[in-house]
């Protein structure tokens, strides 16, 4: 998938105006980038433990931290990026007295609670978007709506989550917020000035799909492609998006490269008590 990916944007993209977009760049904006990138990474972690507590999963806010951050090197270095989620399964499976049912639900409501926030801000980020046939006009209508959505499957197929609703929508929400914003600053970087909401809505965008558990490199690629695609719907300078997702791929690797420590060393995990 990685490789048709690239072989897309080779074919669509003018890869001497990427470079000059980098030439141009002021860097220094990684710096904030990445720090709103660990800072919702850690609201992430905090989430998941919310979601474990439920089901009677029992571990330490730092052992959590710890495996929480394993699994993002697992789920961005391995292709598909289920990799982290299946080992947290397998891990807590030996260490904690509860089924592999719920410890998979678990995984999964993380990934649809996220999901259905990055859906949300993007209708929200829409409205000051000029999408095509007026789109943008109906997204305040559509938020309600995906809101009662989001808490009727949430009673219909996770019901024992229930109560974790509310907290974990704002956690969740503190967690791709940070990352649109990590995506603003580094627009900004690149030297964006104005028309911020149409990158940061096609950012939101891929962020959707690479939610889907597809084979890639921690999405490298995908979040090209649709970020390509997205800039030549809106009409924005489709260097200055690619070079921002490019360097947004650059912070995520270097924040999920920290759980190599523990996959070297398993043993720094520690009890989960």
């Amino acid at each position: 998938m990685t490789g048709v990916a690239i072989w897309f944007i080779t074919q669509k993209l003018d890869f001497a105006a990427i470079g000059d977009a980098f030439r141009r760049a002021e860097l220094i904006w990684i710096v904030p980038a990445l720090l709103l990138f660990v800072l919702s990474k850690l609201l992430g972690a905090y989430r998941l433990q919310i979601f474990w507590r439920v089901i009677g999963v029992r571990l330490s806010d730092a052992y959590n931290l710890r495996l929480y951050w394993l699994g993002m090197f697992y789920n961005f270095f391995l292709p598909g990026g289920i990799g982290g989620d299946g080992y947290k399964v397998y891990l807590l499976r030996k260490t904690q007295d509860t089924p592999v049912k719920s410890l998979v639900t678990t995984v999964l409501l993380d990934r649809v609670s996220g999901l259905a926030v990055l859906v949300l801000l993007a209708l929200a980020v829409s409205v000051a978007v000029e999408l095509p046939y007026g789109l943008h006009r109906w997204a305040w209508a559509l938020i309600p709506v995906g809101l009662g959505l989001h808490a009727l499957g949430l009673r219909l197929v996770f019901p024992r989550h229930l109560p974790t609703l509310l907290p974990a929508f704002l956690w969740s929400l503190g967690v791709q917020g940070g990352q649109a914003i990590a995506a603003a600053c580094l627009c900004a970087g690149l030297g964006v000035e104005s028309g911020f909401a149409g990158y940061v809505f096609i950012f939101l965008l891929s962020s959707i799909v690479l939610v889907v558990p597809l084979p890639s490199l921690g999405g490298l690629g995908l979040r090209e492609a649709v970020i390509l695609l997205g800039a030549n719907e809106l009409g924005l300078d489709p260097a200055v998006s690619v070079s921002m997702s490019l360097l947004f791929y650059l912070i995520s690797a270097l924040a999920s490269a920290g759980g190599l420590y523990y996959h070297l060393r398993p043993a720094a995990l520690g009890s989960p008590s």
